[in-house]
């Protein structure tokens, strides 16, 4: 007989490493791609998903430096987590956006969910500007529905908040300088 209880941990180590983010412990695109085939079908029908991203990350990091920048997405990592459910997919997407994907959940429910993350992330500070996050949402209500353009639907939203949010999030860090 062999211990290969060393190995069998290296494995799991190696397992979780390819599935989540290195900074943020969330789960990482490549999962999430898996993930989202699997969680498409009926029984999680409504399927919501929200979009999320840290307004500001370019303007921390190229103002406070990238620690700062690392701190705001473990923070607004933390927040969406904080809001969310066990049940939920919370993804790094890329950069500073991230994607919750929410089975069984309707439109409404997705908004509630997506407003306290908004609100959670606004109870923190990094470099002593509040934590902005700007989000989109959208829903499946049928098996027809592509997932693609509901994912598609829910980054437009996203972006039409980003644009109100920006020149806010501009002038607060230009005072903080």
């Amino acid at each position: 007989m062999q211990d290969i209880t060393e190995r069998k941990k290296a494995e799991q180590n190696l397992i979780f490493l390819h599935n989540h983010d290195f900074l943020t412990g969330l789960f990482n695109r490549g999962y999430f791609e898996k993930e989202l085939r699997k969680l498409d079908v009926v029984e999680n029908l409504p399927l919501s998903i929200i979009m999320a991203d840290t307004n500001g990350l370019k303007m921390i990091n190229d103002s406070f430096g990238h620690d700062s920048g690392d701190e705001l997405l473990k923070k607004s990592a933390q927040a969406i987590t904080q809001a969310c459910r066990a049940q939920d997919l919370v993804v790094r997407y890329g950069g500073d956006e991230f994607v919750i994907v929410l089975p069984r959940t309707n439109y409404e429910e997705a908004l509630k969910i997506a407003s306290a993350m908004k609100e959670l992330a606004l109870q923190e500070k990094v470099a002593n500007i509040e934590i902005s996050i700007s989000y989109g949402c959208s829903t499946k209500q049928a098996e027809h529905e592509s997932i693609m353009e509901i994912l598609a639907n829910a980054e437009n939203h996203m972006y039409s908040h980003k644009l109100s949010e920006r020149s806010s999030m501009r002038s607060k860090t230009t005072e903080i300088i």
